[in-house]
């Protein structure tokens, strides 16, 4: 499972489930900028591979800034919840 932002063209804060064939060749990349849809492609057969994407609002450029945008730090809860349904666990609503 991978949790990171993306731009699927959602409003910012968004959340999705994506596969691995709805990651254009080039489009996910870590901080090193190395291409991690290629690699991806190659396990998505043997392993389940589910990406939970958050969408961005923007990316600093070219400087990076640390931090997140207000949008994407409200989506945090559902992301945590979307988490462990995925992984069967039940906390309740606590």
């Amino acid at each position: 499972m991978i949790v990171d932002i993306a731009d699927f063209g959602g409003e910012p804060g968004e959340l999705r489930w994506l596969a691995v064939e709805e990651l254009p060749v080039g489009s996910y990349r870590d901080i090193h900028s190395w291409d991690l849809t290629e690699p991806l492609q190659y396990i998505k057969d043997d392993i389940r591979v589910r990406v939970l994407a958050c969408q961005k609002k923007y990316v600093s450029a070219p400087e990076m800034v640390i931090g997140i945008t207000d949008e994407v730090q409200r989506a945090i809860p559902d992301a945590v919840s979307e988490i462990l349904k995925e992984i069967w666990m039940d906390y309740g609503t606590a």
